[in-house]
């Protein structure tokens, strides 16, 4: 990942890093053979909403920030997400390990459709399709 990222996302709240804000969930993700991005992280307490499970909230900024995390790994760095929408099939519970994975749907101009997906035990909970755009306001 190029460091203008890691510079501009240190206190991001799913990729920052503890220094720069301790509330940070330390998301790392790579890139895969089948050029998806994927990262695994276990459910934390403190994220929950409902007693004992992910607040979904949370599991909407897990699955932005993979496809973040997706356009910046390809070299996009100054796309912002312009539409996301979320499909929450069954809750994520505390102290689950989640897969997450995202992919690049389709591009055009200065558009990008993807897709991410939250799993446990390789049954998805969260699927996410969302549109981002390039930003002269990030260059």
């Amino acid at each position: 990942m190029n460091n203008v990222f890691r510079m501009s996302h240190a206190g991001c709240i799913a990729c920052g890093n503890e220094q720069q804000n301790p509330f940070a969930l330390g998301l790392v993700f790579k890139i895969m053979a089948d050029d998806t991005v994927s990262c695994r992280y276990q459910v934390q307490e403190h994220y929950q909403g409902y007693q004992g499970v992910l607040h979904g909230g949370v599991a909407a900024i897990l699955v932005d920030s993979a496809m973040v995390n997706w356009l910046q790994l390809h070299g996009i760095n100054n796309a912002m997400t312009a539409e996301l929408n979320l499909r929450y099939h069954q809750a994520l519970a505390v102290g689950d390990w989640v897969d997450i994975e995202a992919k690049l749907v389709q591009h055009r101009h200065k558009i990008y459709q993807l897709e991410a997906t939250l799993s446990v035990t390789q049954q998805p909970k969260v699927n996410a399709t969302a549109k981002f755009i390039q930003s002269t306001a990030l260059s």
